[in-house]
């Protein structure tokens, strides 16, 4: 167990530490134009952009990665873990309004944010599949414990947190004008505007067969 307790602080560090490179090269190259990843070793620049409604550039995160799409999948895996410790943390330990439970909640955010900045469509998806299926769990042992009648408490609490975690990072992407404008690209690739050139490849590539 030692050892599995090393490996998962490693991975909880080192993908804390990507979320915070993220969001940093996003604020300094959004507002100061200066891209902090210049320093880091990547076999091919960060041009992509977009402009904001306000014309403003919007570049993507990468953080290490050559590309947003691997910083984005790789914070979706942790988000998921997140989640997961989450849940568990809600349904093993009485004491679920402290500082531990909001701490757990702050690293959600701020990863969810990082991702964010990332653009990745794809990354969206694998979050809100990893949601669904977390609250649908949890329905499902609602209504399994219904019928036993056993304790629904702590599912009650679970779904409810994870509802009102994702209040404030809706506020975020409906008035922050860059993540207003990542969300909206996000879902333009979601349903398959073929003016992005990432989803003009992968539908070509389906018409194609």
């Amino acid at each position: 167990f030692y050892e599995v307790n090393k490996l998962l602080k490693v991975f909880f560090y080192g993908s804390f530490l990507v979320a915070f490179i993220c969001i940093l090269e996003f604020l300094i190259r959004y507002y100061l134009g200066f891209d902090i990843t210049y320093f880091l070793l990547h076999t091919k620049e960060n041009y992509a952009f977009t402009l904001t409604n306000k014309g403003h550039v919007l570049f993507r995160s990468r953080a290490f990665s050559t590309e947003p799409i691997i910083t984005g999948l790789f914070l979706s895996v942790f988000i998921q873990y997140l989640f997961i410790d989450l849940t568990r943390y809600i349904r093993y330990y009485s004491k679920i309004f402290s500082f531990k439970l909001l701490k757990k909640v702050f690293c959600i955010w701020f990863v969810i944010i990082a991702l964010l900045t990332t653009g990745s469509a794809s990354s969206i998806v694998v979050i809100c599949s990893g949601l669904f299926l977390i609250i649908l769990r949890n329905f499902y042992f609602i209504i399994k414990n219904f019928f036993n009648e056993k304790n629904n408490f702590s599912y009650f609490i679970s779904i409810t947190i994870l509802f009102i975690l994702l209040i404030p990072l809706i506020i975020l992407c409906l008035y922050y004008e860059p993540f207003r404008t990542s969300i909206n690209i996000v879902f333009d690739k979601i349903f398959l505007n073929s003016n992005y050139n990432s989803v003009a490849a992968r539908t070509s590539v389906i018409n194609d067969y």
